[in-house]
């Protein structure tokens, strides 16, 4: 999903963006029913958009700037769509957690195929420069470690988690979760490891109380 379909001249529009923006027209009626009680959310979105528009045509790098402003709200759409199914069937979740949690692993074997070949083992023709700062940072199948990382921390919890039994999570689902800080700390990433931290404190407090 983060590969690039554009150069970075024309704004790197990954396939992610493509697949959103395409859907957006495919369904474009959907994404202008607000009922009453989500016009609080139509109004931020509208002032967000604006203010991000603003900005983006007021910045050095126009053309940059705008294509930055179109993958923003990839984002957007991406999440109307997704909780609309949600919210439309609740069985959709249980389908999400189990493709997101696929994801996940699938990272991880592919990282773990990356420490042995190196990170020669990529789609991308053009590793991003953070890869070779100071020590080699490993970003599995993104082109960013960065990305990675953030991508890691906020999965991580999904394994943490038990919907149906409302109970603590199975050694199995544990030991994905270990696997996943371990990787988080290959990438080299202080921020999503920081990020993991406090989700994590969140949740140790929130069981106290």
């Amino acid at each position: 999903m983060d590969l690039n379909l554009t150069p970075e001249e024309y704004g790197s529009i990954s396939v992610f963006d493509f697949i959103s923006w395409f859907v957006l027209f495919l369904t474009i009626r959907s994404f202008f029913i607000f009922s009453i009680k989500r016009s609080i959310y139509r109004n931020l979105l509208a002032l967000l958009s604006i203010i991000i528009f603003m900005g983006s045509i007021r910045s050095e790098f126009i053309q940059n700037s705008l294509f930055n402003f179109l993958k923003f709200f990839s984002v957007f759409i991406y999440c109307k769509i997704l909780i609309d199914e949600c919210l439309r069937d609740s069985g959709f979740i249980k389908i999400v957690i189990k493709y997101l949690k696929f994801g996940g692993i699938f990272s991880l074997i592919f990282l773990s195929i990356q420490l042995i070949l190196g990170t020669v083992f990529t789609f991308y023709p053009d590793i991003n420069p953070n890869v070779y700062i100071d020590v080699v940072r490993y970003p599995s199948y993104f082109q960013d470690p960065q990305k990675y990382a953030q991508y890691l921390s906020m999965l991580a919890f999904l394994f943490l988690m038990n919907r149906e039994k409302k109970q603590a999570p199975g050694l199995l689902n544990v030991f994905y979760f270990i696997l996943i800080v371990l990787a988080i700390l290959v990438t080299g990433s202080r921020l999503a490891f920081f990020g993991l931290c406090a989700g994590l404190l969140i949740i140790i407090f929130s069981m106290r109380s």
